[in-house]
């Protein structure tokens, strides 16, 4: 079961009035240092900490850009008995200074196994990681709109939102993969969906933990203040 993605490049309206790109910041090899082949796995659990999701990213190509390097990694999401739920591909970029990640992968694979098999047409948008960050920095809002087309017709639409992201401090986070220094973010996360005329909107407040040496170490799904998912880094192999 594959979704296949249609990515129109565009200008990502992601920094707002601020730029975290400065010729003092890290560059690419100080930051997570992919290669092709390199892989990551994420689990995702339930509210009663029941293993649901396995995730497997995987970097397909490595490209250099003016500003650094660009990522494309292929994803593969199985459920707990190990039946695929949903294969995608993604694009990250790293320039010097901040890791930007594919607002896509922010879509849950059972959201995206309701359009297996189908085009999923959008713009890139890129959500980003700086390497310095203040306490109580506050990130642009960024809306991501999609399109799922079957064959030539026109299935549905999908819209994403984050708002009210803000860095919360940093914190020493364990794992299956390890123990990393993360900075702690909040959000607010709404996914709205017209399937053949028929909305359905899930709103999410999420906590997240992100390293500059692996990427996204856990994400908290909270649901009207309560948690409904969980999702860890489990392995890597960079």
């Amino acid at each position: 079961m594959r979704v296949f993605f249609i990515v129109i490049l565009s200008l990502t309206e992601v920094f707002g009035s601020w730029n975290p790109f400065n010729s003092n910041s890290k560059n690419c090899s100080q930051l997570i240092d992919l290669k092709i082949g390199s892989q990551l796995v994420y689990h995702t659990y339930d509210r009663n900490e029941k293993l649901i999701v396995k995730s497997f990213f995987k970097v397909a190509d490595e490209d250099q850009t003016p500003d650094g390097k660009r990522y494309t990694l292929f994803s593969e999401s199985k459920d707990s008995k190990s039946a695929r739920i949903y294969d995608a591909a993604f694009v990250w970029d790293c320039k010097p200074g901040a890791f930007l990640i594919d607002l896509k992968n922010y879509l849950p694979p059972a959201t995206m196994s309701a359009y297996q098999g189908m085009e999923i047409r959008g713009e890139l948008k890129q959500i980003d990681y700086p390497v310095q960050c203040p306490l109580d920095q506050v990130f642009p809002d960024i809306i991501l709109n999609l399109e799922a087309w079957n064959n030539s017709n026109k299935y549905a639409d999908i819209k994403l939102q984050v708002n009210n992201r803000k860095m919360n401090g940093e914190e020493s986070i364990s794992c299956p993969a390890g123990t990393y220094k993360c900075k702690k973010m909040t959000y607010d996360l709404t996914i709205s969906t017209v399937n053949l005329g028929f909305p359905a909107t899930n709103k999410f407040t999420i906590t997240e933990w992100f390293s500059n040496d692996v990427g996204m170490v856990r994400h908290d799904y909270y649901k009207k203040d309560k948690l409904i998912n969980t999702i860890v880094l489990a392995e890597r192999n960079f």
